[in-house]
């Protein structure tokens, strides 16, 4: 559900822009144009219910890029150890791997990563984590979404989330306290460490526009605390290439700006709805004898 109308249009306009700044022809900003994290940081701070500052994001290529980039600023090379969900996805373990790292896979269930079978499985390392990768928002592939209580149980650890799919929700609620499988209002890992500095440095939050407009873009952001910001931007990826192509990101700024985007996402959000309903219609119409 690509809106090729109001992306041709946001193009255009990013072209226009660029006629008359001719730097927006030239090799990006590491950390992305002011004016589209400002934007982004207001859509952000909407939909968590929690402020979001312009210095603590920046743009990416979309998030396979983040991942790759993280991974080789993390990862320590051969023998390093990340960890990762039992069921996860799976292109993103081949990104850790590429940096040298070996997976060690953590067990979850409806509430994500098992507090419990998580410190066991660090016990077992031979050497230091480097790291933990999760999707504990509409996860991949399992579809659930990590409870409150466990995310806190996930933040003495480095942390990279994966969240693609975080502003594509059914309920209407910002943020509650929910623990239970549920857990409504959940957005981003974010939400909850945003709570305390210590978690924030913690914390890599990869988002992307790929879901909400069109992967095609190849634009995300990382989302954490301001220091690490600053360790990310020196990667050599981003000091030969710079950020992504300046029109492109003037043209999504211009979306969040405009509230194309907002009433984009509230469009997709019903699209989704309806057809979740009548898929679990179908299934319980036409499954129930065979699966719960």
């Amino acid at each position: 559900t690509v809106p090729t109308k109001i992306l041709k249009d946001a193009i255009e306009g990013g072209c226009e822009a660029a006629m008359k700044d001719w730097c927006m022809y030239q090799y990006a900003n590491t950390q992305g144009p002011l004016v589209f994290r400002q934007e982004l940081a207001k859509m952000l701070s909407t939909y968590y219910g929690a402020s979001v500052r312009p210095d603590q994001l920046a743009a990416s290529s979309g998030i396979s890029s983040a991942l790759s980039i993280l991974a080789k600023g993390i990862v320590g090379g051969p023998g390093s150890l990340v960890l990762v969900e039992e069921n996860t996805y799976f292109l993103a373990g081949k990104i850790f791997e590429e940096a040298g790292a070996s997976l060690v896979p953590v067990p979850i269930d409806e509430e994500g990563i098992i507090p419990g079978k998580l410190e066991e499985a660090i016990q077992r390392c031979s050497t230091k984590v480097s790291a933990l990768y999760t999707i504990p928002v509409h996860h991949n592939p399992r579809g659930t979404v990590m409870s409150i209580s466990r995310q806190k149980a996930l933040m003495d650890l480095a942390v990279i989330s994966d969240e693609p799919y975080g502003l594509l929700y059914y309920d209407s609620n910002p943020r509650d306290d929910t623990t239970g499988p549920s857990s409504e209002g959940i957005r981003s890992l974010m939400q909850v460490a945003g709570e305390k500095e210590e978690w924030m440095r913690q914390c890599v939050v990869c988002g992307s526009f790929s879901k909400i407009l069109a992967p095609g873009l190849r634009l995300g952001w990382f989302h954490t605390h301001p220091d690490n910001i600053a360790k990310i931007m020196p990667s050599g990826v981003l000091l030969s290439g710079g950020g992504p192509p300046p029109v492109l990101v003037e043209a999504v700024a211009t979306l969040m700006k405009d509230g194309h985007l907002r009433e984009h996402l509230d469009e997709l959000r019903r699209i989704y709805a309806s057809r979740l309903g009548a898929m679990v219609t179908s299934l319980k119409e036409e499954m129930s004898d065979f699966a719960t």
